[in-house]
């Protein structure tokens, strides 16, 4: 588990996008598929670019809508 400083965390609205750094080791160790984020790509030195599975995308426009 790698701890994610929260302020190392970039988040852009409009594109849905997570920025997120990570060492080079964990991107290559891991299943960057797993979980509920897949993997945009690696950017930069060990910075991930994740964006939501597009299935849950699309429950969380589903659930915005409901409020």
């Amino acid at each position: 588990m790698v701890h994610i400083d929260e302020r190392k965390v970039t988040e852009s609205a409009s594109s849905g996008s997570l920025s997120i750094c990570l060492p080079r080791w964990w991107a290559r160790s891991h299943d960057l598929q797993g979980g509920s984020i897949v993997a945009v790509g690696l950017v930069g030195e060990g910075r991930l670019l994740v964006e939501p599975k597009k299935e849950e995308a699309a429950q969380n426009a589903q659930n915005a809508g409901k409020t």
